[in-house]
């Protein structure tokens, strides 16, 4: 139930910063002209959310055929985030762009590669009494 939880999250959290981006976008087309792959970002966000909640929603009605469906989408938006950040830093002269596409992608690798590795504690993923029991246990 916690994976569920976590693309519930995800995708509302995508479908603020792409309604953000996309009020924020239109307002700087006045001011100045955006590329066109950066212009479509807010467009990629929002399809994303809809994508998460979607997942959310699959696995909340059948979590063992949900499972083949999220991890497709999951390798489906690694593969997406870096030809996305490869894409924005070909179209813009923003620096340290390729640095922030692999900051973004780095959580979506790490829970897609706990999808595809872990199958046994898949319902334990991140959750707050495993972190905080890890963290309680760690030696220093």
């Amino acid at each position: 139930m916690d994976l569920v939880w976590h693309f519930l999250i995800a995708g509302f959290m995508y479908a603020i910063i792409g309604t953000f981006m996309l009020i924020g976008f239109s307002g700087i087309k006045y001011i100045t002209t955006l590329s066109g792959w950066i212009s479509f970002q807010p467009y990629l966000w929002l399809a994303s959310a809809l994508t998460f909640l979607a997942c959310g929603i699959v696995l909340h009605r059948d979590l063992s055929h949900g499972m083949t469906l999220v991890r497709f989408y999951v390798a489906f938006h690694i593969v997406l985030t870096v030809i996305n950040g490869i894409f924005i830093s070909l179209s813009s002269a923003l620096p340290l762009t390729i640095m922030y596409t692999v900051l973004f992608a780095t959580p979506i690798v790490l829970v897609g590669s706990s999808l595809f590795t872990n199958k046994l504690q898949i319902t334990k993923l991140f959750s707050q009494g495993e972190i905080l029991n890890h963290a309680m246990h760690q030696k220093s």
